[in-house]
């Protein structure tokens, strides 16, 4: 056998591997079955493929731990996964008014007390995060910071 039809086959070979990995490496996700109860609280398990490695979770509140009214946690029980470490503000507080997942939710009052903000100590080698929430603004109210010297950023 000539070295140029092996070279050719080697060629041929990774070019045949390097397709089949990048095939596997592009795939979207692949949803084959749901399971469970699919409402505030309940566990949902997806089965499937492809859907990359699972992420770590270091904090998980939906403020359901307080009293309407009662100043917001921290420390330990402030949260059903992990815990905050401080609350900023006496104006951070537990709310029935305009709950959205369950019976409370976290509001405060930036006119009266700055930034309200609940804060969560990640360890050191966390470099990527993703938060999600739900803003709610009265209709007539301007978003903190909106015709100010601060402005929007």
């Amino acid at each position: 056998m000539s070295l140029k039809k092996l070279s050719g086959e080697v060629v041929i070979c990774c070019f045949v591997l390097f397709c089949i990995n990048a095939a596997q490496l592009l795939a979207a996700p692949l949803v084959n079955n749901v399971t469970g109860v699919i409402n505030y609280g309940g566990q949902v398990e997806i089965d499937g493929a492809n859907f990359g490695p699972a992420p770590n979770v270091y904090f998980y509140t939906d403020f359901e731990q307080g009293v309407a009214g009662g100043i917001v946690k921290s420390g330990p029980g402030s949260a059903e996964l992990g815990e905050s470490s401080s609350v900023n503000s006496t104006s951070c507080i537990y709310s029935d008014s305009y709950s959205v997942s369950g019976s409370l939710s976290f509001q405060t009052n930036m006119l009266s007390s700055g930034r309200g903000h609940v804060a969560v100590n990640l360890p050191a080698n966390v470099r990527d995060v993703f938060i999600s929430w739900y803003l709610y603004m009265p209709a007539g109210d301007n978003y903190p910071g909106e015709g100010g010297a601060e402005s929007i950023n």
